[in-house]
C-alpha cells in the first residue's frame, strides 16, 4: 500500500487528462484523437517514469485501466471500454521495461 501512495502523483497525471481533456474537446474528431493518440502517449510516458523511479508494481497498470472505465461511460460509449485494457497493457509494458532498463 505504501508503494501505491508513492505512485499517486503519477496516477493523478493520468486521471486529469482522462477526465479534463474530453470536457474541453469540441467535436468527435478530437475525442478520437484523445483515445488513439494522446492518452496512449501520456500513459506510456507516466508509466515509464513511475517504473523507472519505483520499479515495477502490477497495481499501477491495473489502477490506470480501472481509472479509465468511468470516462468510457461519461464521455464516450461502451465501445471505449476496450481502451481501458489497452491503456492498462501499455502501462504494464512501459513500467516493466523501464524498471528493467533503469535499475534503482
Amino acid at each position: 500500500m505504501e508503494k501505491l501512495k508513492k505512485m499517486l502523483p503519477y496516477l493523478a497525471a493520468n486521471i486529469l487528462p482522462f477526465y479534463i481533456l474530453p470536457l474541453i474537446s469540441s467535436n468527435q474528431n478530437h475525442l478520437v484523437m484523445l483515445l488513439t493518440l494522446i492518452f496512449p502517449m501520456l500513459t506510456i510516458a507516466e508509466a515509464f517514469v513511475c517504473g523507472s523511479k519505483y520499479g515495477f508494481n502490477i497495481l499501477y497498470p491495473i489502477t490506470v485501466g480501472v481509472l479509465f472505465v468511468p470516462t468510457a461511460f461519461l464521455f464516450y460509449d461502451d465501445s471505449a471500454l476496450s481502451y481501458a485494457l489497452i491503456y492498462g497493457g501499455l502501462a504494464l509494458l512501459s513500467s516493466y521495461i523501464s524498471s528493467k532498463i533503469i535499475k534503482k
